[in-house]
């Protein structure tokens, strides 16, 4: 309200107590009703609040002890979560910031990726509150018409859930936009396939010295690339390969799943491992003494050279890891403890192959037991 004779500049406070008045609705109902401005962080301009109370329930002194009590909730303590917040602030201040605790390094890295190539730039201005189902399904939509993959699809549609989920646990927005989205159609993934035998020996009798005792540790004990980029000798252990580590930006930190493991190696492996560069902490380190990354030009130019001296031109270094799964022929759950796996469907699911020659043996196993409890059919000839 101006007051002209204090002018049109008066200083005022910045939380002034809203007062109660008559107010009557569209219904004709009579009502008390007190409007006021809400300051949250990261805003520019306050927002405009307005609450009623019917007057045939509370006299005017109820209804201003009611508004002052809801004032005080706003005010006191921290900012009360806001709808308008856009999505980006919402990634920023509130979402990543928590979830980069509970993710691997490597996880905490596709998460963001995934943020900014495919959410931001659809929705990372949108306000929280006006971001629906459509807008969801419209960022699926794109990642199917451009050839993603399915898997690709499915990460950022866990991480728009996810996202939501935490702005719907906080009171930023009632709804979860991302609940009933489904995967459209696209691009089948592309499974590792897994190397066989006659691949296998190409790429030990084609490689020497430090390149052929990498692809030895990867193939004999499924681990992945980071993880044996960050062993040191220490990690030989009486019971085998000690893996509790994973390069990551030229330093070691937690595996994938945080667990620490033991590989059982063969002798031939131990003792390869034992005679390689005596002194050094590091197995594989760089010039500098520091872990290598698996994308630097050392570990790319000993797969490249690799790939031609085997023949193998799709060898990838997670091939390693299925070709290690399928070929096991040991118990599933050891299999499932050397590998790392909290659940064996994942390692079902994920790295152990079908193969055909084992799958033709298991057939022509299953008929030589059969054929010894069946009686033989002949046939007859007919007569003419």
């Amino acid at each position: 309200m101006l007051l002209k004779s204090r002018g049109r500049h008066m200083s005022r406070s910045k939380y002034q107590r809203p007062e109660v008045y008559a107010w009557k609705g569209k219904s004709g109902e009579k009502f008390w009703k007190a409007e006021w401005r809400q300051y949250i962080a990261g805003r520019p301009k306050p927002k405009h609040r307005a609450a009623t109370w019917l007057c045939s329930k509370y006299t005017k002194g109820q209804a201003q002890e009611a508004c002052d009590r809801l004032v005080r909730e706003e005010t006191g303590g921290t900012p009360r979560p806001d709808g308008s917040m856009t999505v980006g602030e919402f990634w920023l201040k509130v979402y990543f910031p928590t979830a980069g605790h509970r993710l691997a390094p490597n996880s905490r890295r596709s998460y963001g990726s995934s943020y900014r190539v495919h959410i931001e730039p659809a929705i990372g201005k949108m306000e929280l509150q006006h971001v629906n189902k459509s807008a969801v399904s419209g960022i699926l939509d794109k990642m199917a018409d451009a050839g993603r993959s399915k898997p690709t699809i499915e990460k950022v549609l866990v991480l728009i859930h996810e996202l939501f989920e935490e702005a719907v646990e906080n009171n930023y927005v009632t709804i979860n936009p991302a609940r009933k989205v489904t995967i459209p159609r696209c691009r089948a993934s592309e499974e590792t396939r897994p190397l066989d035998e006659s691949e296998v020996r190409r790429i030990f009798e084609s490689t020497t010295d430090r390149t052929r005792l990498i692809w030895r540790i990867l193939l004999l004990t499924g681990c992945r690339i980071g993880e044996l980029l960050a062993l040191t000798r220490d990690d030989l252990q009486l019971e085998g390969l000690r893996i509790d580590e994973s390069a990551f930006c030229g330093r070691g930190t937690h595996t994938k799943n945080r667990k620490v493991r033991i590989a059982p190696i063969p002798d031939s492996l131990r003792s390869e491992i034992e005679q390689w560069a005596p002194g050094q902490a590091i197995l594989f380190p760089t010039g500098n003494g520091t872990l290598h990354q698996r994308s630097d030009d050392t570990m790319r130019a000993i797969l490249t050279d690799t790939r031609a001296a085997a023949g193998i031109p799709g060898l990838t270094y997670r091939m390693c890891r299925a070709t290690y799964a399928t070929l096991y022929r040991g118990d599933l759950k050891d299999l499932q403890a050397t590998l790392g796996h909290s659940k064996i469907e994942t390692t079902m699911r994920f790295y152990k192959k079908a193969i055909s020659e084992r799958q033709q043996a298991s057939a022509e196993d299953l008929d030589a037991r059969f054929t010894g409890k069946v009686v033989p059919i002949s046939r007859k000839r007919e007569s003419a």
